[in-house]
């Protein structure tokens, strides 16, 4: 299994990639950031901390719907207060589920772990339509990654659509704002200060 296994084909839309790298001088030390960046990674609650305002602020939800599960894994939400009025379906908050988790610690000097999360509809609402200013489809993959002493974060947009598909000229108005403003560098300004986070 391979790090990249994690990454959704880019097949429409914009496509992002984002990394940043440390090098940590031995294996042992590249070790020891790794797995703080991984604790850090997967622990999506504490990621408006790791990032800075302004920016969004995120809650980690299990499927069960409780806030802050011990352990995230497929299925489970991520709630997303963006700075700025939310889509009425999501009750005023952007939602995303994790649609797939992986980690492989190896032998030879690789490891890694990695989250892709992808739109999803308000799991408190009886409303099927993705409460995001992206449509379903578009994804984010976050990964930390040891290549020896090296240790990296990156990131993946893929397949990213506006989400226009809503009941609302007011939502549809929001997304489309909002879709605009990440199109042009707003969501790559927040993603690149949390990977950098991840491995500072």
């Amino acid at each position: 299994m391979n790090y990249r296994d994690l990454i959704p084909e880019a097949t429409r839309g914009k496509n992002t990639e984002l990394s940043a790298v440390v090098d940590c001088g031995t294996d042992s030390n590249a070790k020891k950031k790794f797995e703080l960046a991984a604790r850090r990674l997967l622990a999506p609650d504490t990621w408006a901390g790791i990032s800075g305002k302004p920016g969004a602020e995120f809650l980690a939800l299990g499927s069960d719907l409780q806030e802050k599960p011990a352990l995230i894994k497929p299925g489970s939400y991520i709630r997303i207060d963006i700075p700025g009025p939310g889509p009425k379906n999501g009750g005023g908050y952007d939602w995303v589920v994790i649609q797939d988790l992986k980690r492989k610690i190896s032998d030879n000097g690789e490891d890694f772990v990695g989250l892709t999360v992808t739109p999803c509809a308000n799991p408190f609402s009886t409303d099927p339509s993705d409460a995001h200013f992206l449509e379903q489809g578009s994804t984010s993959t976050f990964i930390i990654l040891r290549e020896k002493k090296v240790v990296s974060a990156l990131y993946f947009g893929r397949n990213e659509k506006i989400n226009t598909a809503v009941p609302g000229i007011a939502d549809k108005l929001r997304n489309t704002v909002t879709g605009l403003g990440a199109f042009a560098g707003l969501s790559e300004a927040q993603w690149q200060k949390l990977i950098d986070g991840f491995i500072s």
